[in-house]
């Protein structure tokens, strides 16, 4: 049976984009993968301000405003599409809330003084 499926896939990081550890290696290995056996991939992931695009990614306005519920109650949040050659869509989600969740640098820490952001859980939840 070979049926093209729709994969969303929902990650804190992938490679190029936002990388911190294997774990961006390893969501873009399989999105890739997904790809080339004809599946439609969308990978949703943070719109760090740290995050870098490689040569020739165009990033569209917000295509969508979302209301995402979360613990601390319902979040703001909009939908940017991100184009890049050879590689699945991707989908940035831009936090548009006060506490600012992926507007800051680094992105599990503060790549100043490596101290690790203490509301990391309410920004992946």
């Amino acid at each position: 049976m070979n049926e093209s499926l729709r994969v969303a896939l929902v990650a804190t990081e992938a490679s190029p984009l936002a990388r911190h550890g294997g774990l961006g290696d390893v969501v873009a290995a399989v999105a890739h993968a997904l790809v080339q056996r004809g599946h439609k991939v969308t990978l949703f992931l943070p719109a760090y301000r740290d995050a870098k695009f490689p040569t020739g990614a165009r990033r569209t306005t917000a295509v969508a405003e979302l209301r995402v519920p979360g613990p601390a109650g319902v979040e703001p949040a909009a939908l940017i599409h991100v184009a890049m050659r050879r590689a699945p869509q991707v989908m940035l989600v831009h936090h548009r809330g006060d506490r600012r969740f992926f507007d800051r640098p680094g992105l599990w820490s503060d790549p100043a003084d490596g101290t690790v952001y203490p509301d990391n859980a309410a920004r992946y939840a």
